[in-house]
């Protein structure tokens, strides 16, 4: 004969639904925040990753690209007065890079919509790349 121990059936569901409801804030970074509490900025939230790369496309000397990327600050400082500065250029001459964030702010939590519009003026080479860099300050 075939007995069913319902309490220990119960619990062992309970403890599965447990398990699976912390693995999905885990995936979701809904809990890393708290686990690992920084100063730091999430890019490009909706894919869940940082943004390493932006691929601009085909670029024509003197026509604007914009790319938009998704910033969320998932740390415990409010960031303002953003900057940005490239460094590391390979096979651009000149050129112009701006961002719709600059002097604007960040507050815990929040998410915005930085867009960067690249202007490729010279170049001497058609495959460039430079290292975007972003910086602010914690606001008070």
């Amino acid at each position: 004969m075939f007995k069913i121990n319902l309490d220990k059936l119960l619990r062992n569901i309970l403890l599965a639904f447990i398990a699976s409801f912390i693995i999905m804030l885990i995936v979701y970074g809904a809990i890393l925040p708290l686990l690992f509490p920084s100063s730091g900025i999430i890019i490009d939230r909706r894919i869940d990753t940082s943004v390493d790369s932006i691929n601009w496309g085909y670029v024509t000397v003197g026509e604007p690209v914009n790319r938009s990327v998704l910033l969320t600050n998932v740390g415990n400082v409010n960031f303002g007065n953003f900057s940005l500065s490239v460094q590391n250029v390979t096979g651009l001459i000149d050129y112009t890079l701006t961002c719709n964030l600059e002097g604007q702010s960040l507050l815990v939590g929040e998410t915005k919509t930085a867009i960067f519009t690249l202007t490729v003026l010279t170049y001497n080479n058609t495959n460039f790349s430079l290292d975007i860099v972003i910086t602010g300050t914690e606001l008070v």
